[in-house]
């Protein structure tokens, strides 16, 4: 049996994006993770940056006032947020990142290949 050629097409829905009290912008360098006992993806996105200081010292010298830290204790991973995702949720993310990846690589270098990628 073939299906007709002219069958009507449901028509559009409108889709709306609510804001939740706490939706916020957070940067994020990358991601860390695993799936859960209920085989979702836990992803916890996390921003980089060098360990601050716990003190300083302030060094008063014949050539001016300076201020030595202490060092830092290496890379800090701050995780902004955790999301959990669906195996169908998580291959959506992933088309949607691709198709964003390739438009950013096609306005900034005018094909969908970046030069350090070699691809």
């Amino acid at each position: 049996m073939t299906e007709p050629q002219d069958a009507p097409q449901p028509p559009p829905v409108e889709t709306q994006f609510v804001r939740s009290n706490f939706q916020r912008v957070i940067h994020a360098d990358g991601a860390w993770g695993t799936f859960t006992p209920q085989w979702n993806i836990h992803m916890a996105l996390y921003s980089e940056r060098w360990a601050l200081p716990e003190r300083t010292s302030v060094i008063f010298d014949p050539k001016g006032i300076r201020e030595e830290p202490d060092r830092g204790r290496g890379l800090i991973r701050e995780i902004e947020a955790d999301v959990i995702l669906s195996e169908e949720g998580a291959v959506r993310l992933r088309t949607w990142l691709d198709e964003r990846i390739s438009q950013l690589r096609q306005a900034r270098y005018g094909s969908e290949s970046s030069p350090e990628s070699g691809e």
